[in-house]
């Protein structure tokens, strides 16, 4: 599964991964929101967080595209069945421009569909071209924030979805 949820707050997803992490599966949230922001407002274990800035901290990602893949390759190799939160994608295309973001979400959306694993990126699409927002809203399944507020009402219902399920 990748989704592509068009927010202008991440608050959703981020309850979201929350939850997910609560359910102790793996997850890795990469993000502009601040260390401090993550634990206060959204109550997010940082052991499962990177921080996309330049400014030095103990979870800070460098936000270059080559660093960022290497860190989505080694959580995607290290976990299986595991799920990878990016928002902030419209800031790294502010450094990187659009062109190179989209490609490298482009490649991470194929590893996670051929690793089986779940990738939700959340965005102001607004932020970028009409043009490369269509391309980028192609790689994905939409993602309504009331979708997820429903999975989050009820957590027993997301554990059905089939990610969530032990094979045989």
């Amino acid at each position: 599964q990748a989704w592509l949820e068009h927010a202008i707050d991440p608050v959703h997803a981020f309850r979201f991964a929350r939850t997910i992490s609560e359910l102790d599966h793996s997850i890795l949230i990469i993000s502009r929101q601040s260390p401090p922001q993550m634990e206060s407002n959204y109550d997010i274990d940082l052991k499962h967080y990177r921080w996309l800035s330049e400014t030095q901290h103990e979870r800070t990602l460098e936000p270059s595209l080559e660093t960022i893949r290497r860190t989505v390759d080694e959580f995607a190799d290290a976990h299986r069945k595991s799920i990878l939160v990016i928002e902030g994608i419209e800031y790294l295309s502010g450094i990187h421009g659009e062109q190179r973001v989209i490609e490298m979400i482009r490649s991470i959306v194929d590893q996670t569909r051929v690793n089986g694993n779940v990738l939700l990126i959340t965005s102001n699409l607004e932020a970028f071209s009409r043009h490369q927002r269509s391309r980028l809203e192609r790689e994905f399944t939409g993602l309504e924030s009331d979708q997820i507020q429903t999975w989050l009402l009820d957590i027993e219902l997301l554990q059905e979805h089939p990610f969530f399920m032990d094979s045989d």
